[in-house]
Formats: structure tokens, C-alpha cells, sequence
């Protein structure tokens, strides 16, 4: 079987096993995680962060969160947070 090539976010997810199935703090850290990776990523626009989910199924839970989270890690910069050491000792990107 061919492996389905993945855009940025989901290889990012595959990759680090982030899960959007959960709910309460599990939930919101995952979507801070994916949120500020996004950022890092160039992405500032609610629209095209969520249109980059196509393979990760997504509850109107999570997708509310995802929402959130992003507008608020675009405010803060989270993008900054994936040019550090720490970053790249965590995940894998």
C-alpha cells in the first residue's frame, strides 16, 4: 500500500502522536502544541490552519479548541517558541 503523502501539520502529527480525540487539558495542550507549530510554519490565518486537517479527525470539540488556540498562539507568538533547543529536543519536526 502507498503511504499518502501528508501536508506539514498532519506529518507533525503523526510524527509526535498528538491525539484530538481527548477532552479538558489533554485537548487544549495538544491544540497549543499543533497551534504554535503552525505559527512556526508561517500560518496566521484561522482558515488555512484548519483546512491543513484532512487526514486527523477532528470533533466539533476539537475543532472549537483548535480555533481558540490558534487565534490566541498567533497573538502571542507562539511560532518563536519551534526556533529554540528545547523545541527541537521534544518534537519532531
Amino acid at each position: 500500500m502507498k503511504d499518502i503523502k501528508l501536508n506539514p501539520i498532519e506529518q507533525f502529527i503523526k510524527d509526535n502522536e498528538l491525539e484530538f480525540t481527548g477532552e479538558g487539558s489533554s485537548l487544549n495542550g495538544n491544540c497549543t502544541i499543533i497551534a504554535g507549530y503552525a505559527c512556526h510554519k508561517g500560518m496566521s490565518e484561522e482558515y488555512t490552519f484548519i483546512q491543513q486537517f484532512d487526514v486527523t479527525e477532528l470533533s466539533k470539540e476539537a475543532e472549537k479548541e483548535l480555533r481558540r488556540v490558534f487565534s490566541y498562539a498567533v497573538s502571542k507568538n507562539y511560532g518563536n517558541y519551534w526556533k529554540t533547543k528545547a523545541a527541537a529536543n521534544l518534537y519532531k519536526f
